[in-house]
């Protein structure tokens, strides 16, 4: 079942937070950096609109 999920996905996105990167995964680049936060980002989402939206503890 996960295998079919990874098929039809074209991003997965998740964060790092010890290292304050959020990375992401694609079949064609496999694991890469997508962004530099900072500030130690928790969680993040991609929204309806397509854009990443971070949460960072303050």
């Amino acid at each position: 079942m996960l295998v079919g999920i990874l098929k039809e996905l074209k991003n997965i996105v998740m964060v790092e937070t010890y290292t304050s990167k959020i990375i992401a995964w694609s079949a064609t680049q496999g694991i890469h950096n997508y962004a530099d936060r900072g500030g130690g980002p928790n969680a993040c989402r991609v929204g309806s609109d397509g854009a990443v939206y971070i949460t960072v503890l303050a």
